[in-house]
């Protein structure tokens, strides 16, 4: 049985709500700050657009809301929280993330089932695909991200951690009642798709880069080859 998960990293940073569809930021603006996250992009193939296109019909049919597919380029797995940092801080943490990555392999995982998650504010919600069998390789990227950022005071990722990419959005937190139908409904949907030979392939990630925006910057940093 999926369960309910409260979740922070995939909140947005807007600004006004009413000019962001109700998304609202989860720390303050100031100014010299730079919004920072760490993440693995997630490349989607046209059947997996196709699976999530077939999730969210059913998630948006079942609680009467608009479900807001997030874009291609918007597909990641987070590895650290998304936090303010200061301008200068951006070269040595830069630097930092390229030499501890680059000790780590390359490696192959999967998405298994869909799970999903309200924000802690419960201001939004969201409709995600979880990796199968919580892959180390990705608690070994979290050790090395929460060493750097435990250097410049800023917050480590969660304690256990629960590895996914968001696929869907939708405000507010309607799961307070009738949670296990939504998820038995989704579930449904997902495996009536996945015995498919094409849409199974297309939940494979292949890990061969993490990636760091900083701001309007992005930073890209390559794995060790097998």
């Amino acid at each position: 049985m999926m369960a309910i998960k409260r979740l922070k990293e995939d909140t947005e940073y807007e600004e006004d709500p009413c000019q962001h569809d109700g998304r609202v930021r989860t720390f303050p603006h100031f100014p010299g700050n730079w919004a920072m996250q760490v993440f693995i992009p997630f490349m989607a193939s046209a059947e997996f657009e196709n699976l999530v296109t077939s999730l969210t019909a059913s998630l948006s049919a079942a609680i009467f809301l608009d479900v807001y597919k997030l874009s291609h380029k918007e597909l990641h797995v987070s590895v650290s929280r998304t936090v303010p940092i200061r301008h200068y801080w951006i070269d040595p943490i830069v630097q930092q993330l390229r030499e501890g990555l680059s000790s780590i392999h390359r490696f192959t995982c999967a998405l298994q089932y869909p799970e999903l998650y309200t924000n802690d504010e419960k201001t939004r919600s969201f409709l995600a695909l979880r990796i199968a069998n919580e892959c180390q390789k990705f608690q070994d990227i979290v050790r090395v991200v929460d060493g750097i950022f435990g250097q410049f005071a800023l917050p480590a990722f969660y304690k256990d951690p629960s590895f996914h990419v968001s696929v869907a959005w939708f405000l507010g937190d309607v799961f307070s009642k009738d949670a296990n139908d939504f998820q038995t409904n989704l579930q449904g949907v997902f495996e009536g798709k996945v015995c498919e030979k094409e849409i199974a392939r297309s939940l494979v990630l292949q890990v061969k880069e993490v990636h760091c925006r900083i701001g309007n910057k992005l930073f890209v940093f390559s794995l060790r080859g097998t």
